[in-house]
C-alpha cells in the first residue's frame, strides 16, 4: 500500500518524540505539531531499511495517541534527568514502601543477565532443587505491555498473561530453543499460532501439565484487585510458590539487565544473581538467536535514524519508564519479521552486549554486597560443584544439600569458544565493540 504524508504523520511525530527522548540535544518542536525536515527524511529511510510500507488505520491512530500520552507523562517525570548515571540514594533504601509484602518463607531472588550467557542453564540447575521454584522467562514472554499502565486489575493482567506479544509470537514461529510448550504432543491444547504467553516457557518449565496449571490460574488471576503490574507479577510468583510447596522463588529472564532498574525498584527485598560470560562468545551466540537478532536489529535501525539506543540502554535512567512505550511503538509499526536481520554485523551484537554491561555497572553498584552474587559462566563450567554450592548458599544457607549439589553439578557442560574461528577482521571488529564491557567485567582483551 502506498505511503503519503497524511499516512505517515503519526509516524513522523513518533520518531520526533523518540528522537527527543533518546537524543537530549535534539529539541522537540513546541506542542509536537510539526516535525523538522531532517526527522521526516529519517522516517522515510527507516521504513526503507525495515522494508515496511505503512498505511495507518484509524484504530492505530487512536493507539498512537494513547502512546503519545504515555510518552509525555513519562517524559514529564524525567524532565530533569540527563543521560549520565545519576547519583541518588540506593534503590533498596528508598523504595521499600513499594514492596508488596506476601509472607514468603525466604526473600525472592532475581537473576539478571545480558542473555546467552548460561542463565537458562542456571534455571535448569535450580529447577532440580525440591525447595526452589525456578521461574523461567516470565517477564520476557509476557513483555512490557502491562507496564504501560500504572495500575491494572486482575482481568487486565490476565489478558497480558493469556495473550501473546508480537515479539513473542515472532519468536514462537521461529522456534526459539527456549520454548518448552509441547506442540503436537497428544493432548496439547495450543499451537504456535495461539499459545498464551505464560504457556510458552514459564509453565512448562514447572510442570508436564502446563494446560491444567494454566486453567488453575485462569480461575484465580482475574479476581485479583487493582494494583501495580509488578505486584501482580509478585502475586503470580507467590501463588505458584505456594502451589508447588516451595520455600523461595527465583525468576530468570533473558536480557533482564534491560529491565534492571525497574526490577530493583519494584522488588527491593530481592537478592540479585548477576550472571555473565565473555562478551565475544555472548555476541556470537546472540547472532544465532532470533530473539536477540530482533532486539539488535531494532536498536540498529533506530541508530540509523540518529536515535542512539545503545547509549540510552547503557546510561539512560529514563529508559526505565519509557521502554514499554518504545517496545509498543516498534512492535506496532515495524514488525519483527520485517527488520533488517540480514544486515547485522557482529559488531552490532557486541555493542548491544556492552551497553547492557555498562548499565549493570551503575545499577548493581547500588546494591549492598550481601544482596549481590556475581556468577561467571566460565567458572561454573570449570568447577560446577563449587560454584553451585556457592550459588545455593547465597539463595539461602538452609537450602544447601550435598546430594543435590552433586546431582546438579552434572548439568553444566563445557562449551568451546568460536571466537578463534573468525577472520582477523571479524575478531578485531568484535573486540572493539565489546571492549567497554570486557574491561568492566575484567576479561582480557
Amino acid at each position: 500500500m502506498a505511503r503519503n504524508g497524511a499516512d505517515l504523520k503519526p509516524l513522523r511525530l513518533g520518531f520526533a518524540w523518540l528522537d527527543s527522548l533518546f537524543r537530549r540535544e535534539s529539541k522537540r518542536p513546541p506542542g509536537g505539531a510539526e516535525v523538522a525536515e531532517p526527522v521526516d527524511a529519517k522516517v522515510s529511510k527507516t521504513f526503507a531499511l525495515a522494508g515496511v510500507r505503512v498505511r495507518v488505520p484509524p484504530s492505530a491512530l487512536r493507539g498512537f495517541e494513547r502512546a503519545r500520552g504515555g510518552f509525555e507523562r513519562a517524559r514529564g517525570r524525567e524532565s530533569k534527568e540527563t543521560l549520565s548515571p545519576p547519583t541518588r540514594k540506593p534503590i533498596h533504601a528508598i523504595c521499600c514502601r513499594r514492596a508488596h509484602v506476601t509472607g514468603a518463607a525466604l526473600p525472592p531472588v532475581l537473576v539478571l543477565s545480558t542473555g546467552r550467557c548460561g542463565s537458562t542453564m542456571l534455571s535448569d540447575i535450580l529447577n532440580t532443587h525440591p525447595r526452589v521454584l525456578s521461574l523461567s522467562e516470565a517477564f520476557t514472554t509476557v513483555g512490557q505491555g502491562p507496564f504501560r499502565r500504572r495500575i491494572c486489575d486482575g482481568e487486565q493482567m490476565w489478558r497480558a498473561f493469556s495473550g501473546k506479544s508480537r515479539w513473542m509470537d515472532a519468536g514462537v514461529q521461529q522456534d526459539f530453543i527456549e520454548v518448552l510448550y509441547p506442540f503436537g504432543s497428544p493432548g496439547a491444547r495450543y499451537t504456535r499460532d495461539n499459545v498464551p504467553s505464560l504457556s510458552c516457557i514459564t509453565l512448562p518449565h514447572l510442570t508436564q501439565e502446563p494446560d491444567a496449571l494454566f486453567d488453575e490460574l485462569a480461575q484465580v488471576v482475574p479476581t485479583w484487585p487493582r494494583r501495580r503490574p509488578s505486584e501482580h507479577f509478585r502475586e503470580l510468583f507467590e501463588w505458584l510458590r505456594r502451589r508447588f510447596e516451595r520455600d523461595v522463588w527465583v525468576e530468570r529472564s533473558g536480557a533482564s539487565l534491560l529491565l534492571a532498574s525497574r526490577l530493583l525498584r519494584d522488588y527491593p527485598d530481592a537478592r540479585i544473581i548477576h550472571m555473565y560470560r565473555d562478551g565475544r562468545d555472548t555476541a556470537l551466540s546472540m547472532r544465532n538467536h532470533y530473539g536477540f537478532s530482533t532486539l539488535v536489529a531494532t536498536t540498529s535501525t533506530a541508530r540509523s535514524v540518529g536515535i542512539n539506543a545503545y547509549r540510552s540502554i547503557a546510561t539512560g535512567k529514563h529508559w526505565n519508564r519509557l521502554s514499554p512505550w518504545v517496545e509498543w511503538f516498534w512492535s506496532t509499526f515495524v514488525p519483527p519479521n520485517r527488520l533488517p536481520h540480514h544486515k547485522l554485523r557482529l559488531g552490532d551484537f557486541g555493542r548491544f552486549w556492552s551497553a547492557m554491561v555498562q548499565r549493570s555497572r551503575w545499577v548493581l553498584a547500588e546494591l549492598p554486597p550481601e544482596k549481590l552474587l556475581n556468577v561467571k559462566m566460565e567458572d561454573i563450567q570449570a568447577d560446577p560443584e563449587a560454584q553451585i554450592r556457592r550459588l545455593i548458599r547465597f539463595v539461602s544457607p538452609e537450602l544447601e544439600d550435598d546430594e543435590w549439589v552433586r546431582t546438579a553439578s552434572a548439568i553444566p557442560r563445557a562449551t568451546v569458544s568460536r571466537f578463534g574461528d573468525l577472520s582477523s577482521a571479524e575478531q578485531a571488529e568484535l573486540v572493539q565493540a565489546c571492549r567497554p564491557g570486557l574491561e568492566i567485567l575484567g576479561y582480557p582483551l
